[in-house]
């Protein structure tokens, strides 16, 4: 079934496509997924809310066996469990195949923006080479905000995860508007020295390549 298949669906017994306008949800999306166009994931995340859903009983008709969010919140006053993924995950929100979890971390709450456990918003994953030295060293263990993957908010003096090819790079991004170019920054001169500069070319891919931002990085000291 598509979305908007699976959204009349949801919303028959509620009274409509259009009752959720009294919840908050802008007509202009509701408008978008009753034409059959997917809305942004942070809109389809504010739908399936106002439903009472996971984001995946609203775009594919079905809850999957995930890491769900209630697992996410192993102590709601303090803090969450964030999974470290190992395969493939997408920028955005949703729910992660439990094959893709190799770990678990405990994160204060404090160093999570509110709110933090709706589908898998927090992923961690370990970053292997020394491309982005001193500031990330192999080895290390990034923890990824998968909401903040949109390219015309990009902070350059940010780091973020990318997908480029079926691998994962954690770099300094740079958005070429004009030329739909993304630009993939190295912090360590001695690596660009090397392999100089690597770009994402938009026109050529249909996905977003952003992951999500990183907000934060782990280190185990051998």
């Amino acid at each position: 079934m598509s979305l908007k298949d699976n959204y009349i669906t949801l919303t028959k017994k509620l009274g409509g496509p259009y009752t959720l306008l009294s919840k908050g949800i802008k007509r202009g999306i509701i408008n978008s997924i009753m034409r059959g166009s997917y809305p942004k994931i942070n809109e389809a995340y504010e739908v399936a809310k106002a439903l009472g859903v996971s984001l995946e009983r609203l775009l594919i008709g079905e809850d999957r066996h995930v890491f769900s969010t209630e697992e996410q919140k192993i102590d709601k006053e303090n803090g969450y469990i964030v999974p470290m993924i190992e395969g493939h995950i997408s920028g955005g929100t949703g729910s992660i195949p439990l094959e893709e979890i190799t770990e678990k971390f405990w994160i204060p709450k404090k160093y999570l923006q509110s709110p933090a456990g709706y589908d898998c918003r927090y992923v961690a994953i370990k970053v292997k080479g020394y491309s982005m030295e001193p500031l990330i060293e192999d080895d290390d263990i990034v923890l990824i905000d998968r909401v903040k993957n949109d390219l015309k908010n990009i902070q350059e003096n940010s780091i973020y995860a990318v997908r480029k090819d079926d691998l994962y790079y954690v770099k300094h991004l740079h958005y070429e508007e004009k030329e739909k170019k993304l630009q993939l920054i190295s912090a360590s001169p001695y690596f660009i020295r090397e392999h100089g500069f690597e770009y994402i070319n938009l026109k050529e891919i249909e996905n977003n390549p952003i992951i999500g931002k990183v907000i934060f990085s782990l280190r185990k000291w051998k």
